[in-house]
């Protein structure tokens, strides 16, 4: 009896550890999919306000408000 009680404690402990290792492994998977969405993100922006400097630097100026009464 005592032989089974090691046999059932040994292999709670191999679950406590696989289950462990999958926790770990998930948050990794996790950090790395943060850090491209993150990078993505980043270029965009770049690419964004590069876009709107480049229209900005094409558009015609804005004329200016005409005095009301002259």
């Amino acid at each position: 009896m005592a032989r089974s009680s090691r046999t059932e404690a040994e292999e709670r402990y191999a679950k406590a550890q696989k289950r462990a290792k999958d926790a770990a492994k998930a948050m990794s998977e996790a950090e790395i999919e943060a850090k491209r969405i993150d990078e993505n993100t980043k270029r965009l922006r770049a690419l964004r306000l590069a876009r709107d400097a480049a229209d900005a630097a094409a558009a015609p100026p804005k004329p200016g408000k005409k005095p009301k009464g002259s």
